[in-house]
């Protein structure tokens, strides 16, 4: 009989982190140097304790939303802001440039994952350990299963939407055969395969999370699905889902950005001015990799790395009294662009300048709950609006305006969606305005539109402005495939149609 292999898994993001000294849990993996046969349990738990934090170039939900807008005079001085090596395809809403791009690094990276899910999956039942542990290692290896493609599909299908049912969803890749079908399930499909594999992740048996980089618990497992059945609407479930994993938060809890303090700043001469950092910025990989908001730690490398926050974000925040405001939207044109005199802000939710906090975390399981209270047929407004004040206290200074009231659930609709923009721009907004689209009512509704200039095959036309526009329930929701991944199935695996 044919023994299967653990073979060298390092994918970008894992090489980021040996490059930021992240060796603890690299060392217990057996996948850095040369392949070995598997036997043993250990070997299974090695490749869960060497996660792939990082979920790198979505550029779809750094630039394609509300929250990012890129200045015609900036892109003037500073073209590098965005190159079509980086996110300017995705922020006019390309196509085929996106598509056509050499590679596509969130789809590579989210299949590594459900290779490695797989791979578990596979030899778990064979391998000598205890039978305890196996059953654990299963559960965690469907839960990583389930998080990947959910990210896929949130990314490169329609949204979920009974209009959309028989559209594509994703290949039901079960196997690490390179045999196994490519062909695209319907969406309906897709999602229904998620939520299965998250019903057998809930066979975990730990209640509470021990770590934030292992889905080894039911309440991590639960917060994944509050955010599954708020994009399905099923917002009774969101509801159930949300409590048991705010009841079962171990040593995941919210942080009080009041307590804060400084990081290193960064200055600058003629004329002087200093670019004042958080301590998270000085963050190092074992802090962050143990941010105790995370129920799943994920990162998103924030490239391009001025991330430019749009006026009609930062007109969401009380410049005052939020603390989000003063320690992660700065004013870092100086370091990219220093000939550029206007105050241009940048979001800065990062550890070491170069991550944006992702995953699963605390204040969406509130914030989800919050929502699924207003929308259900028998609003909540009190009990929605204690979640929202709940947030602000940890995220603004004592004053007047920090708790809020709503007059009725349509009030409290936009606050606690309001909140969800200020506290997500950059990790969430895409997915909320794919789904706001379909929802009930249309006070959520977003129109995306950007000037720019006229930009094909990689060069903008400076001398040609053009306005770009994503409207409500387009097909663009669905961010084009690589084509190079379309064809390596020789027309097995369809590409998206606009």
């Amino acid at each position: 009989m044919m023994k299967n292999y653990i073979f060298p898994i390092i994918t970008a993001g894992i090489m980021m982190i040996i490059f930021t000294g992240c060796e603890k849990f690299l060392s217990e993996s057996p996948t850095k140097s040369t392949s070995e046969p598997i036997e043993r349990i250990e070997q299974l738990v090695g490749l869960l304790d060497a996660p792939n934090y990082t979920e790198n170039f979505r550029f779809t939900d750094l630039t394609s939303t509300d929250n990012y807008d890129l200045p015609l005079d900036l892109f003037e001085v500073y073209p590098s802001a965005l190159t079509a090596s980086s996110g300017l395809p995705h922020y006019v809403f390309g196509i085929e440039e996106v598509a056509n791009r050499p590679s596509d690094m969130h789809w590579n990276n989210s299949y590594g994952e459900i290779y490695k899910a797989n791979l578990i999956l596979e030899n778990v039942d064979q391998v000598s350990g205890d039978a305890a542990l196996k059953a654990q290692i299963k559960a965690e290896a469907y839960f990583l299963r389930a998080y990947s493609n959910f990210m896929l599909a949130t990314y490169y299908c329609l949204p979920y939407h009974s209009d959309h049912f028989d559209e594509l969803g994703l290949p039901y890749k079960t196997s690490t055969s390179p045999e196994q079908s490519m062909a695209r399930m319907s969406l309906k499909d897709t999602y229904n395969w998620i939520e299965s594999d998250l019903a057998e992740a809930l066979n975990t048996t730990k209640n509470k999370p021990t770590t934030t980089y292992r889905a080894d618990n039911k309440a991590t497992v639960n917060a994944l699905l509050s955010r599954l059945y708020l994009y399905q609407e099923e917002w009774d479930k969101v509801i159930a889902a949300a409590d048991q994993a705010l009841d079962n938060t171990g040593i995941i809890k919210l942080k009080d950005y009041n307590t804060l303090g400084p990081g290193t700043p960064v200055i600058f001469d003629n004329p002087p001015y200093t670019i004042a950092y958080s301590e998270i910025t000085d963050y190092a990989a074992p802090t962050y990799f143990n941010w105790n908001e995370s129920f799943f730690i994920r990162v998103i490398y924030k490239h391009p790395s001025m991330l430019i926050a749009s006026p009609s974000l930062l007109d969401m925040f009380d410049k005052t009294n939020d603390v989000r405001y003063k320690w992660f939207f700065l004013n870092e044109v100086r370091r990219y662009a220093p000939t550029y005199a206007k105050e241009v802000r940048s979001y800065t939710n990062a550890f070491g300048g170069w991550f944006m906090l992702a995953g699963v975390t605390i204040q969406e399981v509130m914030l989800n709950k919050a929502e699924a209270l207003v929308r259900k047929s028998s609003p909540d407004v009190a009990g929605a609006m204690t979640l929202v004040n709940q947030l602000r206290t940890n995220r603004m200074q004592a004053h007047t305006g920090r708790t809020l009231t709503a007059e009725n659930a349509e009030d409290a609709l936009l606050k606690v969606l309001a909140e969800r923009r200020r506290e997500f721009p950059f990790s969430l907004r895409w997915g909320d305005i794919r789904r706001f689209a379909y929802t009930a009512t249309t006070i959520d509704d977003i129109i995306v539109s950007r000037d720019f200039y006229e930009y094909e095959n990689g060069v903008a036309n400076k001398a040609v402005p053009k306005t770009y526009t994503l409207p409500l329930k387009s097909r663009r929701y669905a961010v084009p495939i690589n084509q190079l991944e379309v064809n390596k199935t020789r027309g097995e695996f369809e590409q998206n149609t606009y």
